[in-house]
């Protein structure tokens, strides 16, 4: 029951945001983090994301029943009951938001509630009316960088813009290519993502527009000084691999398996910039 418990968390989104919560700490700390201070950022964070996926789980387990690889949720299935998933859910929050607030600060804590809110209030509802949702659902996304950022400065200043616009841009295409590749899910479900609503080929513009904006924003550290010529290296190649895997992939729109390898190049793209990041104070 640990484990079902555990994987109503969704652990999978809850590790892949931590990556980029430590990014923002060890960037603004210029990699000599306060290890206590650290270890609040991250437990914090990761108990607030993991209390918004079980909310989450919670509002989609009606359509989870729907999709051949949700319907073994425990919600969907009735593992685990509505009324303890919600005390589970709360439970967490009350950890994690107590972590970042009177450990990490105000400013983190604040972030992360309004990270919180986007996400539980306003995208798991939209997403059953608007494709356009996923702008709802890329705010709280790129939050965690935010987070992590402002746990050690204090202070949300033009960096802290910078690497959220950023994430919020990577975003984009990341969940472009899942509504791709996973579309057919979404079409059970009745989630008009914008893949049912117009179409891979118009999917897969929005994906190189939005690559190309990616790598502005994540270059515009180096323009604005807070970054080196070793990280804007790295970003740039990154992203031209990523970009070229699109304009392929838009050569055969409705290819499912190149939207699964848009996919993962994008999770390959946000770890190398994550990383780099990390190492941009020390790095020329």
């Amino acid at each position: 029951m640990i484990k079902t418990y555990y994987e109503l968390t969704k652990p999978g989104l809850v590790w892949g945001n931590l990556i980029t919560t430590l990014a923002g700490f060890l960037f603004a700390s210029r990699f000599s983090p306060a290890s206590s201070l650290l270890l609040a950022t991250l437990a914090g964070t990761a108990l607030v994301i993991a209390s918004a996926c079980v909310f989450n789980n919670i509002f989609d387990r009606e359509a989870d029943k729907k999709m051949a690889r949700t319907k073994r949720r425990a919600l969907a299935s009735g593992t685990i009951s509505v009324s303890n998933a919600t005390l589970f859910g709360t439970m967490l929050a009350f950890g994690g938001f107590a972590l970042l607030f009177f450990v990490a600060g105000l400013l983190p804590g604040l972030v992360a509630l309004f990270a919180f809110v986007v996400y539980v209030r306003f995208y798991t509802r939209i997403k059953y009316y608007s494709a356009f949702a996923v702008f709802v659902g890329a705010l709280a996304g790129a939050s965690p960088i935010a987070i992590g950022y402002t746990a050690v400065s204090n202070y949300f200043d033009i960096a802290a813009l910078i690497l959220f616009v950023t994430m919020v841009l990577w975003q984009m295409p990341h969940f472009y290519a899942i509504a791709l590749f996973r579309r057919a899910d979404y079409a059970a479900a009745g989630i008009p993502v914008f893949s049912i609503t117009k179409g891979s080929a118009a999917t897969y513009r929005r994906i190189i527009v939005y690559i190309v904006l990616y790598v502005i924003a994540a270059m515009s550290l180096t323009f604005f000084g807070y970054a080196g010529v070793v990280y804007l290296a790295v970003v740039t190649g990154m992203g031209g691999v990523w970009l070229g895997f699109a304009l392929i992939g838009s050569r055969q729109p409705e290819d499912i398996p190149a939207a699964r390898r848009m996919f993962f190049i994008s999770i390959a793209v946000m770890v190398s910039f994550a990383i780099t990041l990390s190492f941009a104070p020390v790095l020329p």
